[in-house]
């Protein structure tokens, strides 16, 4: 009888509201229910440099965002719209702990309209744990509304265990059309309690081991079980290009000859990754670079590391273990046995009379860098502009404890404290501050250099660390998570690379480090992105690396499994070469598919989907086929 009730009066209100009259109220009587706040939900507060609402994670594969509502009965809204017929989607989402609703249901709620969609337009929501990303999931599915359809109520529930470890809610657009959504909410419901979830353990592939020869081809073929169904045309193009690289360890290098041809004129080679917890993308990267210093005369490795850190990593080698100069370089995400053995090589080398000089272009601060940047400033401001050592050395402190603080909990802690920081205008002064000591420094090189005499980079160094703390208050001044923040961070990596190429190792051969977002000349099409990588003008060489299958870590370090690739993805293609690891050049001018200069769909962790165009973003891709999570230190 109550069910019955609720029914009817939700029919009831949506009627009103097909009329104007829109304060209608109802309480449903099947569940008690508890109101969750979901962060804008009304879509009022909006990014107008961003144009996107306040709030949201929004990734956005080709549309536009707006917030004009199409008639006046409901204000405010917000409009997704898409035309072009390439474009994946947009999705906006917000996440909630677990904690909130745990063991009980959730129940996400909105008020739809569309306009000639062809696709669909959804609500939905999802549990997740670390190790299992949606875990549970619900959205409208055959129920969402297409075409053109007047405002609708539409609901969907999820169960919300308690031993998992996030929820999340949102609203999408897939296909073509314009729809908009109002009137959001977030209940958790008292009917009932949810059992635990039963979450299958996730099973680490076997890790690959040294051999005591390097293998013949035929014994790192895959099997046809795991090589994805493409068309036969493009099989045979990707088999036409392939080259196998046989093992991950071995120092016979007869697998790797065919670099020599390709390299011979390139000063600068990057190495990417698509996700950075993954324990073969670092084997098979260090044998690339032994090969690369010991044959092809690279003597700089440049790693998406501290600047100051590496530097006094690389000065201090022979006199530390080779665990803490990797501490003192690489981020925390790198902190593991696989990086520390690439830094025994490097430390090996410091004995040598060819020495592989390690250096970082990241514009963050790690380890040890913390404390040697301050005391660095200190001393030379010392020397130069005594006036200033107490301005700088409140800023470095305002700096270090919101570095602290960011990472314990990095998104809303970082969020919170620019917001607080912009109303007072904190970033301002802080930005003044810095722009200030570069200045000063700048002007101050010849006073310095006879206290440095042996030691003269690390005023370069100095110099430029001021300018990376310049432009990483100018980021939060934007917005933390903006695309305009995320620009000015790839430009300022692009300034550290120029300046270990024409300043610190001038005339040397580089091979950089990092990340596929930070190495590849153009950025994805969808998302779409309006910034231009770090390595976008290096003229480097640039290579891709891509997983098929297996199980990574994120920078959280929980490990999460990643599916065999889909037939229509990059890592579909790249499996298709028949080898467990794959190099593919893209620029060999063999007759058939022009597959490189079409855009396709890869995976950025192994996980989520961005459409890219392969040979305007990489000049070569290396394709992994089955990975496992580093062992962390």
């Amino acid at each position: 009888m109550i069910r019955i009730y609720c029914q009817q009066t939700l029919k009831l209100c949506r009627h009103l509201l097909r009329h104007g009259l829109l304060l209608c109220f109802f309480h449903t009587g099947c569940a008690t229910a508890a109101d969750i706040v979901i962060k804008n939900g009304d879509f009022s507060a909006w990014n107008m440099n961003a144009n996107r609402p306040e709030a949201w994670s929004v990734s956005n594969q080709g549309g536009q965002l707006g917030r004009e509502c199409p008639d006046t009965t409901v204000q405010p809204c917000l409009g997704l719209a898409i035309q072009d017929k390439n474009a994946k989607g947009i999705f906006l989402a917000q996440q909630f702990p677990s904690a909130l609703a745990a063991g009980h249901r959730v129940r996400f709620s909105g008020w739809l309209r569309t306009l000639e969609v062809v696709g669909a337009a959804s609500i939905w929501a999802r549990v997740d744990l670390n190790a299992r990303p949606k875990l549970e999931y619900s959205s409208l599915a055959e129920r969402a509304p297409q075409g053109n359809t007047q405002w609708q109520h539409f609901e969907v529930t999820v169960p919300v265990a308690k031993n998992t470890d996030s929820f999340a809610i949102g609203v999408n657009l897939i296909g073509s059309g314009t729809a908009w959504f109002s009137r959001l909410k977030l209940e958790v419901l008292d009917d009932g309690i949810v059992p635990d979830a039963k979450i299958p353990e996730i099973v680490i592939p076997p890790r690959p081991q040294p051999e005591p020869k390097l293998p013949d081809a035929v014994s790192v073929k895959l099997t046809a079980a795991d090589i994805p169904e493409i068309p036969d045309v493009l099989r045979a193009d990707i088999q036409r290009r392939v080259q196998p690289l046989r093992s991950f360890f071995s120092t016979d290098y007869a697998d790797l000859q065919f670099l020599k041809p390709l390299l011979q004129d390139q000063r600068f080679l990057a190495l990417g990754e698509s996700g950075h917890g993954v324990a073969e993308f670092t084997f098979i990267k260090t044998r690339m670079v032994k090969f690369l210093h010991e044959q092809m005369g690279f003597d700089v490795l440049a790693l998406e590391g501290s600047l100051t850190g590496c530097h006094d990593a690389n000065a201090n080698m022979e006199r530390q273990t080779a665990a803490a100069s990797m501490a003192q370089c690489a981020a925390g995400v790198s902190q593991t046995a696989e990086m520390t053995a690439l830094f025994e090589y490097i430390r090996h080398t410091h004995t040598t009379a060819r020495p592989l000089l390690v250096a970082g272009f990241d514009t963050h601060q790690y380890g040890a860098a913390a404390q040697i940047i301050p005391a660095r400033f200190d001393a030379m401001l010392a020397l130069i502009a005594p006036d200033m050592q107490s301005r700088v050395a409140t800023a470095e402190a305002q700096l270090d404890t919101f570095y602290k603080q960011r990472l314990q909990n990095p998104q809303s802690v970082q969020e919170k404290l620019a917001g607080v920081w912009q109303e007072n205008g904190e970033l301002i002064r802080l930005i003044k501050v810095y722009t200030d000591l570069r200045a000063a420094l700048e002007a101050g090189r010849t006073t310095l250099y006879p206290h440095y005499r042996g030691r003269e980079q690390e005023i370069d160094v100095a110099i430029q660390e001021a300018l990376a703390r310049t432009t990483y208050l100018q980021q939060l001044l934007l917005g933390p998570m903006s695309k305009e923040a995320i620009a000015l961070r790839e430009q300022v990596m692009a300034s550290n690379i120029k300046f270990l190429q024409k300043n610190l190792y001038a005339g040397k051969k580089v091979v950089a480090w990092g990340h596929n977002a930070h190495i590849a000349k153009q950025a994805e099409i969808y998302p779409a992105n309006t910034y231009a990588p770090a390595f976008a003008d290096s003229g480097a060489y640039v290579v891709g690396l891509y997983m098929g299958r297996g199980v990574a870590a994120n920078n959280g370090r929980a490990i999460y499994e990643i599916a065999a690739p889909a037939g229509d993805t990059l890592e579909a293609l790249l499996a298709n070469g028949g080898y467990k690891i794959s190099f593919i050049d893209l620029h060999r001018a063999d007759k058939g598919p022009d597959w490189p200069s079409k855009p396709i769909t890869a995976r950025v962790w192994g996980l989520f989907p961005a459409t890219i165009i392969p040979r305007q973003s990489y000049d070569a891709l290396l394709y992994v086929d089955t990975v496992t999570p580093p062992q962390y230190r």
